[in-house]
């Protein structure tokens, strides 16, 4: 079985806000639509505002976790994500994902609109009924995903988090703050 995290707000920016990106971040962005081009970048001067998360969400779809939360995936095994240090918010790092989990954005009712003819990417990703893995994806009981397409729009886009049954249980057993939501998903595959 699959869990779908949802996450608490950190009440921070990664690299800016919705409509424009903070210059002083460094974050790429596309000359025609003004927007990030690289969804996992780490501005090295992000502070956390929210300490006492130990996963939780920017308003910009970076995803912050605690040494807690970092101690407790390696518990278990996992190699997917990646921790970023942040130098200036000590004790914390900016999670990516190695290998996100396709989603069959077709069959969940999904809406990629207006396209950017610089960067190829959708500004909006909006729409998202019963979860439908793509045909051969899988995740490990002890792993977290991101799904391969983040969702909303322009730079508020986030990334839909995945948990296999071992590490749903385990971060609620550890009482790790930060997740709204932990909810089972019968993931239903095509073909």
């Amino acid at each position: 079985m699959l869990y779908h995290l949802r996450l608490k707000g950190n009440g921070a920016h990664m690299i800016g806000s919705c409509d424009e990106v903070d210059p002083a971040s460094g974050v790429p962005t596309c000359v025609t639509c003004g927007y990030r081009t690289d969804p996992d970048f780490t501005n090295p001067g992000f502070r956390m505002r929210r300490r006492r998360l130990d996963i939780s969400c920017c308003y910009d779809g970076a995803v912050v976790v605690s040494d807690r939360f970092r101690t407790l995936y390696a518990s278990l095994g996992g190699s997917n994500l990646r921790f970023v240090d942040l130098p200036k918010a000590p004790g914390f790092h900016h999670l990516t994902c190695i290998t996100p989990v396709a989603l069959d954005y077709a069959a969940m009712g999904t809406q990629c609109l207006r396209l950017c003819t610089g960067c190829g990417r959708h500004l909006d990703v909006v729409g998202c009924g019963t979860l439908v893995l793509a045909p051969g994806a899988f995740l490990a009981g002890n792993e977290l995903a991101f799904a391969d397409r983040y969702f909303g729009s322009h730079n508020e886009a986030i990334p839909l988090l995945l948990c296999g049954e071992l590490l749903a249980k385990a971060i609620g057993a550890a009482g790790l703050a930060g997740i709204d939501a932990c909810e089972p998903v019968a993931m239903t595959q095509q073909g």
